[in-house]
C-alpha cells in the first residue's frame, strides 16, 4: 500500500494487523469526562451512514512494517472504530463469523498486557447475554461483557478497557435501533465506493523516526486534549475551504515541527499540546483583529475581547464561523500562514534567529511569548504580529542572512516603539493598530526607514499619531546621512527613553523646523547646528535619566538620576508649578506611570487641551539653560538655582524649595526602592499624603516644614505627630531642647494659619506665621 492513500478501517485491517504500541498513552475518547466529544464524533459518523454522505476522517500515521501497522497518530479514531465494528459483529451474531472475526481480530492493543488480552476475548470468545435476550434489548452493553466468565475483574482497573466499555455503551445508547446490517455492509465496502467514513493512510517508516516521536507525541499524558481535537478538524477544514491539500502541514506538526515545539512542553504532563494550541489561537487573534468587519469602537471592543477570552475548546467549535465576520480574508489561508511560517522560522529542530543580538526585540522570547496566555496584552501582540508578518511579507529575501537579519531590525526597532508607546483604551484601538498600522506598513518593512521619511500626512496609521510622527521624523533625519543614525540610535539605547526622544528633537529645535517644513532645505551650517544642539540635550537629559546604579552593590535601576533628584524637583519649583494631577491627588513626578511620572512630562501630544505638558517641558528647558546650571556638577548647579531664587517665591512652593527634608520625605530614596507620596492641595491647605486618601494619617505642609528646619538647628529633639484626616485640625511639634530639657508643645492652626507655642508653665505665645516661630525658637 503507498502512503497518502484514502482507505476504510476494514480495508485497512484487510492489509496489515492494528497495533497500539506499548509506548502509545490509553485510549482516552471513552472516557467519561469527554462525553460531549464522544456523543460529537458518534453522530457524525450515524449521520454519515444514514444519509450515505462522505465523512472524512483526516489522516491516520504511523509505521508499517511488513504486516503489522504501528500508528502515531490516529489512535483514538482507529479504537473507535474498531468498537463500533464489534458492536455492529455482536448485534448482527457475525461475532463468530470467520472471515469477520478473523479480521476484526487484527486489531490489538499493547499499552497493557490487559488490554491486549481484553480485545483478544472481545473477539474470540463467545458473548452470552443473560436472559437470552438479544443485544439490541439490553440496557447497557458493559454490563452485559463484564457478566461474562471470561472478563477478568482486574480488568475493571485499566483505564483503556473502562473507556471501551464507555464507548461500546455510547455506541448502544445511538445506534440500537438504527439498521445495523446496512450499516456492517456500508462499512465492510470500500473507500471509493460504498463506505462513506474513511480517512488517508500515511507510512512515515521512510522517515526513520524511530520511537522518540512515540514518546514525544504518544506517551505524554492521559487526557484527550483540545489540541489533538483541533488537529483532527484543521486538514480537512483546510482542504474543504481551499480546495487544495495540504496534508504535509499536518504531517509535519507530528513530525519535524514536533522537535521544536517538544522543548516548550510541560515539565509535568510532558505536553506542549497546550503550547501549540495558544499558538494557533494567538495569530487567529490577530488575524482576527486585522480582517474583522468593523462595526463601531464598541461592537469591536466586545467582539475582540469575547475572542481573546475564549477557551482552546470554545475556538476550537468557533473559528469555522469566522469567515462570516472578515473582510475578505479565509481562515483557511491563515492556517496556511502559519503552517509556511513554521517552515520559515524553525530549520527542524529548533527555532531560527534571523538577527542575532538584537537589542531592538528578542525573537526567542517572542516565539514562547506566543505559546502563552496573554489575553489583553495588546503591545505584545502587536509586535508578534510585525514580526511574523515581516518574515512572512520578506521571506525570498531569507537567504541573504545578513541583509534580512538588518532589515529586521529596522522594522522591529520602528514596530516596538509603536507599539509601546501607544495607549490602548480597547480593542479598538488595539485593532487599529494591527489592521491600519502593521499590515498597511508591511508591503514597506524591507526599507522601512525609507518609506516612513517620505511619509507627509502621518494620522490613519492605526498607532499614536504623536509617536507615528516621531518615527518619520527620526527617518527623515537617518536617511541625511549615517551621522545622523548613529545620534539617533544612541539616544535611543537611553532605558529610560526606551526609543521616544521627541522631546530632545523639540529642545533642539528640529520639532519646529520639521512642522514648518524647513527641513529639506537645511545648509550644512543649519545642519550642523542641529547636530550640535541635539548632541547638548542628549548629553544633558542622558544625565538626569536613563540607568544609574545604586548603593554599594552597584545595584542598577532606571529612571531619574537620584544623586540629584529632588534637588531637580526643587529648582524645578523655582520655573513653576509642575506639578500633575492623579485623581484628588498631585506629584512632584515619578519615574513610571502613565499619568505622573517624567516620562509622561517629555512625551510629546500635540493635541493636548490645555498644553500641561508642554508647558512644563519649558520650565525644565528654562531650568537646563539657566545660567546657573552646570552640566559638569549637576548637583552644585540645582542647588546653587534654588538658592538664588528662593527670596522671590513667595507662594506654596516656598517651603518645598527652601527645606529640603519636605521634598526627601516626599521622595525617599533611602533604599533601592523608592518611596514615593503624593501631596494633597486643598485651598491654602497642604498634605504630604500617607496613602491615596485623606482620612488617613498625613503630615500638613507647614508645621512639617517647621519640624524639618527645627531638626536642622541640632538644637533640639523633635517629634512630629501626624494628622488624621482633614477633620484634626491641630498638628502637633513636641520638641526638648537638648542643654535644658526644657519641652515645649508647638501646634499649628489651620483655622488662622498661625502657630502657638505650649510651655509648661502653661503659657502660650501665638506666631502669625513660621518664621516667626523658627526665630522664636532659634
Amino acid at each position: 500500500m503507498e502512503g497518502n492513500e484514502k482507505i476504510t478501517f476494514w480495508e485497512l485491517l484487510d492489509e496489515y494487523s492494528i497495533e497500539i504500541p506499548v509506548i502509545q498513552r490509553d485510549y482516552a475518547q471513552g472516557r467519561e469526562n469527554v462525553e460531549d466529544i464522544r456523543n460529537n464524533f458518534l453522530e457524525s459518523i450515524k449521520n454519515a451512514l444514514d444519509t450515505k454522505t462522505d465523512l472524512d476522517l483526516n489522516f491516520v500515521y504511523g509505521s508499517a512494517n511488513g504486516k503489522l501497522f504501528t500508528p502515531i497518530d490516529g489512535q483514538q479514531r482507529l479504537t473507535t472504530l474498531y468498537l463500533l465494528h464489534v458492536y455492529l459483529m455482536l448485534a448482527l451474531e457475525k461475532k463468530m463469523d470467520k472471515g469477520s472475526n478473523k479480521r476484526i481480530a487484527k486489531f490489538t492493543y499493547e499499552t497493557r498486557t490487559t488490554s491486549r488480552d481484553f480485545c483478544k476475548n472481545l473477539t474470540s470468545k463467545p458473548l452470552t447475554i443473560r436472559k437470552d435476550k438479544k443485544l439490541s434489548e439490553v440496557k447497557s452493553v458493559s454490563e452485559e461483557i463484564t457478566n461474562n466468565n471470561w472478563f477478568s475483574s482486574s480488568w475493571k482497573n485499566d483505564p483503556t478497557i473502562k473507556s471501551m466499555l464507555n464507548m461500546l455503551d455510547s455506541i448502544h445508547a445511538l445506534f440500537k435501533n438504527a439498521n445495523l446490517s446496512e450499516y456492517f455492509n456500508l462499512l465492510s465496502g470500500n473507500a471509493d465506493d460504498d463506505c462513506p467514513l474513511y480517512f488517508y493512510f500515511l507510512d512515515l517508516g521512510e522517515y526513520n523516526l524511530g520511537d522518540s516521536i512515540y514518546i514525544k507525541l504518544n506517551a505524554r499524558g492521559k487526557d484527550l486534549t483540545c489540541y489533538e481535537n483541533f488537529k483532527a478538524k484543521l486538514s480537512k477544514y483546510i482542504n474543504d475551504e481551499l480546495d487544495t491539500p495540504k496534508d504535509d502541514y499536518i504531517a509535519k506538526l507530528d513530525g519535524e515541527w514536533s522537535d521544536v515545539f517538544w522543548t516548550f512542553r510541560e515539565p509535568e504532563t510532558r505536553l506542549y499540546d497546550d503550547k501549540i494550541m495558544n499558538l494557533f489561537i494567538n495569530y487567529l487573534i490577530n488575524e482576527y483583529a486585522a480582517h474583522m468587519v468593523s462595526v463601531g469602537r464598541d461592537a469591536v471592543r466586545q467582539e475582540l475581547k469575547e475572542i481573546i477570552g475564549y477557551s482552546q475548546l470554545e475556538f476550537i467549535n468557533r473559528f469555522q464561523g469566522y469567515n462570516a465576520k472578515w473582510d475578505g480574508q479565509k481562515v483557511a489561508n491563515s492556517f496556511v500562514d502559519i503552517f509556511e511560517l513554521f517552515d520559515l522560522i524553525t530549520d527542524g529542530k529548533k527555532q531560527v534567529i534571523f538577527a542575532p543580538n538584537n537589542k531592538y526585540f528578542d525573537e526567542a522570547q517572542m516565539f514562547k511569548w506566543i505559546m502563552e496566555r496573554h489575553d489583553s496584552d495588546y503591545e505584545g501582540r502587536i509586535q508578534a504580529d510585525a514580526y511574523f508578518g515581516f518574515v512572512l511579507t520578506n521571506k525570498a529575501s531569507i537567504a541573504d542572512s545578513d541583509k534580512f537579519g538588518q532589515q529586521l531590525k529596522d522594522w522591529m526597532r520602528v514596530m516596538t516603539t509603536l507599539s509601546r508607546e501607544t495607549n490602548y483604551n480597547g480593542g479598538d484601538d488595539y485593532a487599529r493598530a494591527i489592521s491600519k498600522g502593521v499590515r498597511r506598513l508591511l508591503p514597506y518593512s524591507s526599507d522601512i526607514i525609507s518609506h516612513l521619511a517620505g511619509i507627509t500626512e502621518h494620522s490613519g496609521y492605526g498607532f499614536d499619531s504623536d509617536c507615528f510622527e516621531e518615527e518619520c521624523l527620526k527617518a527623515k533625519l537617518m536617511k541625511r546621512d549615517d551621522e545622523w543614525k548613529e545620534l539617533i540610535l544612541n539616544a535611543e539605547d537611553n532605558k529610560y527613553f526606551n526609543g521616544q526622544i521627541g522631546f530632545l528633537l523639540e529642545a533642539a529645535g528640529i520639532l519646529s523646523k520639521y512642522e514648518n517644513g524647513e527641513m529639506d532645505g537645511w545648509t550644512a551650517e543649519e545642519d550642523k547646528n542641529s547636530k550640535d544642539a541635539f548632541r547638548k540635550y542628549l548629553k544633558i537629559y542622558g544625565s538626569i535619566f536613563g540607568e544609574f546604579e545604586y548603593g554599594s552593590k552597584k545595584e542598577k535601576y532606571v529612571g531619574i538620576n537620584r544623586l540629584f533628584a529632588n534637588n531637580l524637583r526643587r529648582a524645578l519649583l523655582c520655573k513653576g508649578d509642575y506639578h500633575l494631577d492623579d485623581s484628588s491627588n498631585s506629584s512632584f513626578l515619578v519615574d513610571f506611570d502613565r499619568d505622573i511620572s517624567w516620562k509622561r512630562l517629555l512625551r510629546i501630544q500635540s493635541n493636548e487641551k490645555h498644553g500641561t505638558y508642554k508647558t512644563r517641558r519649558k520650565m525644565l528647558m528654562d531650568l537646563i539653560n539657566d545660567p546657573m546650571f552646570d552640566i559638569n556638577d549637576i548637583c552644585a548647579g540645582l542647588v546653587n538655582i534654588c538658592n538664588r531664587d528662593i527670596g522671590k517665591i513667595t507662594d506654596w512652593r516656598k517651603y518645598f524649595i527652601s527645606v529640603p527634608g519636605v521634598m526627601d520625605a516626599l521622595h525617599d530614596y533611602s533604599s533601592y526602592k523608592p518611596k514615593e507620596r503624593y501631596i494633597r492641595i486643598e485651598g491654602d491647605n497642604i498634605f504630604l499624603m500617607g496613602s491615596t486618601r485623606l482620612y488617613g494619617y498625613n503630615e500638613e505642609y507647614y508645621s512639617f516644614a517647621l519640624c524639618c528646619m527645627l531638626e536642622c538647628l541640632g538644637k533640639y529633639s523633635v517629634k512630629y505627630e501626624k494628622a488624621k484626616g482633614w477633620e484634626d485640625i491641630h498638628h502637633q511639634i513636641e520638641v526638648t531642647e537638648k542643654s535644658t530639657g526644657e519641652v515645649y508643645e508647638i501646634k499649628y492652626r489651620r483655622s488662622d494659619k498661625t502657630f502657638a507655642i505650649y510651655k509648661k508653665d502653661g503659657s502660650t505665645t501665638v506666631y502669625a506665621n513660621l518664621e516667626d516661630t523658627l526665630n522664636a525658637l532659634k
